[in-house]
């Protein structure tokens, strides 16, 4: 590829595994091998565990991040997914206008995943698809949408791939979902990027069959996996976990 592609990272959301983040670097590495360039921006909460973290690790990867206050009122689903996710596309376009550049894909994913990177001519072939087809409202999701979850359509909320004109209106679904009393969207737990999706008919595809040039999982469930060990009985305890230490000790505790 090589030519003038160029790809945009928004991670956002809750900081957690940082000083773990091993995985990024040689992801956005990979990445670079086939597109001219590669701007990564945060958007994280303003905590305590980000202030201490955020300047000690992986600081050389952003090319601008931010602390987001943590609103005062919560409400119902994914409320803060939405919202940091929105903060995100906020950051990335304010740093497209005051430098005039256009991306052709935007990759919006959770900072604590451990990824595993595949074949770089899985990625060649996505990307060179990308220009030949010249898609718009495109994005593509993890896995496949499901349609029989016990939640109405659930999706995968940890990383997500789309078309720049698509990766705009999916983060702006926040406000379609969550600030409109009018919205009839179910809102619950990995059901609000599928609404998203729907409300502005976005084309959608797996890339974990479409384009499995990378897969991503939880630092802290690869970690249970390697251990040969399960989320059962600890996955609440573990979603309040920040550090990969901590998720050791529950462990610890359990065996």
């Amino acid at each position: 590829m090589k030519s003038d592609f160029k790809i945009a990272i928004q991670l956002f959301g809750q900081l957690r595994m940082w000083e773990d983040q091993e995985y990024l670097k040689p992801f956005i590495s990979f990445l670079k091998e086939q597109a001219s360039s590669v701007d990564v921006f945060g958007s994280f909460w303003n905590d305590e565990y980000s202030q201490q973290n955020i300047n000690k690790y992986n600081t050389d990867i952003f090319t601008e991040y931010e602390l987001v206050p943590i609103p005062d009122k919560i409400f119902k689903g994914l409320w803060r997914w939405g919202y940091c996710l929105l903060k995100s596309r906020n950051l990335r376009y304010r740093y497209q206008f005051k430098n005039n550049k256009r991306y052709d894909l935007v990759i919006m994913m959770r900072p604590d995943l451990y990824i595993k990177i595949a074949k770089p001519e899985l990625l060649e072939r996505f990307l060179n698809s990308i220009v030949a087809k010249k898609y718009l409202y495109k994005i593509w999701t993890q896995k496949v949408i499901s349609n029989s979850s016990v939640k109405p359509f659930d999706v995968d909320d940890k990383c997500f791939y789309a078309t720049p004109e698509a990766a705009d209106i999916f983060c702006l679904g926040f406000n379609h979902i969550h600030n409109n009393p009018e919205n009839n969207s179910h809102s619950a737990y990995h059901t609000d990027p599928v609404s998203f999706i729907k409300t502005f008919n976005l084309i959608v595809e797996p890339f974990n069959i479409i384009a499995p040039f990378a897969n991503f999982n939880l630092i802290r469930h690869q970690y249970l996996a390697q251990k040969g060990l399960t989320t059962e009985k600890i996955d609440d305890k573990l979603k309040s976990l920040k550090t990969l230490d901590e998720v050791k000790n529950l462990v610890k505790e359990h065996l």
